[in-house]
């Protein structure tokens, strides 16, 4: 190894150091987070510090995905012993145990059912795993880890405090196995998972920002909607856009753009199909977010599915319409969300 390959070796290693560090710290800072507001609620004792321990070792998985080389390291890994494929599926049933034992809430059930959540998927993956272009076993897939999750059928795993945990958890679990069945197991290309921000990327996500503001307002408040109603929790406000981010925004681009938009325009060779289908679908499946379904609820997803799909196009990155996606969600509900009646 010449100079200047030594050099690049040891940059490289202190980018990667580097990232990690910041993998870490953010997953402390998540889960301290959210460890507070648990304890500000009342709820103490060792159950608090399991719970806390398991998300920060499920956020660490995470975080890694979306900032470091985690995905081609596991492939690295992974690739030449097929066994080695199941490790993450022990270190998801590992996090459930530390979890359940932690806090007194374990039982088979939810064993078997966090069990089956990140094996069946695992398994349509590693089989097929030769073969890198999206094949019918990729939707499969895709609705083993995406319909659990958006049924609530995960909600009664995670079973302290009061299942209210489970919402984050669940996420975190879902996000890292999508990733790497997709990345590190299929090797499907152009996801995008990888956060990564350009100068470019800010006039972008502005555009789109506005554009989707312009029209989605008037037609909310003219369908009634939504009305100026300003929250008071300032505090609430500025830290709601994180959670949004890491835990609505980043996980529903994933899904919709970096694998339904992804593997729909590999299929028909078209990004416009690809992009109105995945809006569609979007907005479909806003539909059962309210007590009844809600055509204003469906049109305003469907054009924001649109307006995200658009800067997953255009950037080929799931940072930009995560973004643009959490700042959506987050003014509509600090300042637009109606008050129930």
């Amino acid at each position: 190894m010449d100079a200047v390959e030594l050099c690049a070796s040891v940059s490289g290693r202190k980018r990667h150091t580097g990232r990690w560090l910041t993998v870490v710290s953010f997953s402390v800072i998540v889960s301290g987070l959210a460890g507070g507001v648990a304890y500000t609620a009342g709820h103490t004792g060792s159950e608090l510090g399991f719970a806390v321990l398991t998300l920060l070792g499920l956020m660490t998985v995470y975080l890694a995905f979306l900032f470091t080389s985690f995905a081609n390291d596991l492939w690295l890994f992974c690739h030449r012993r097929e066994l080695r494929h199941l490790l993450p599926i022990l270190f998801v049933i590992f996090a459930y145990i530390l979890f359940g034992v932690g806090t007194g809430t374990f039982t088979w059930q939810s064993f078997g059912t966090i069990g089956a959540f990140v094996t069946l998927p695992t398994l349509f993956a590693v089989t097929w795993q030769r073969d890198s272009t999206p094949q019918w076993f990729d939707w499969l897939a895709v609705a083993c880890i995406w319909l659990p999750f958006d049924l609530g059928l995960l909600k009664n795993v995670w079973l302290w405090p009061q299942g209210n945990g489970a919402y984050i958890l669940n996420t975190a679990v879902a996000v890292s196995l999508a990733i790497y069945l997709f990345s590190s197991v299929r090797r499907i290309a152009d996801i995008g998972f990888r956060l990564r921000w350009k100068r470019s990327d800010f006039k972008t996500t502005a555009i789109i920002f506005g554009l989707f503001c312009i029209i989605a307002i008037p037609f909310g408040v003219a369908s009634d909607f939504i009305s100026f109603n300003v929250k008071p929790d300032v505090v609430k406000g500025l830290l709601a856009p994180i959670g949004i981010f890491l835990f609505i925004a980043y996980p529903e681009e994933l899904l919709f753009r970096g694998l339904l938009q992804n593997f729909l325009t590999k299929k028909f060779g078209s990004e416009k199909i690809a992009l109105v289908v995945a809006a569609v679908f979007f907005g479909a499946t806003h539909l059962n977010n309210g007590l009844q379904p809600d055509w204003r609820y469906f049109v305003l997803a469907t054009i924001a599915g649109f307006f995200y799909g658009a800067a997953y196009i255009k950037t080929k990155n799931l940072f930009v319409p995560a973004v643009i996606h959490a700042l959506v969600d987050s003014v509509w509900i600090q300042f637009l969300m109606k008050t129930p009646s």
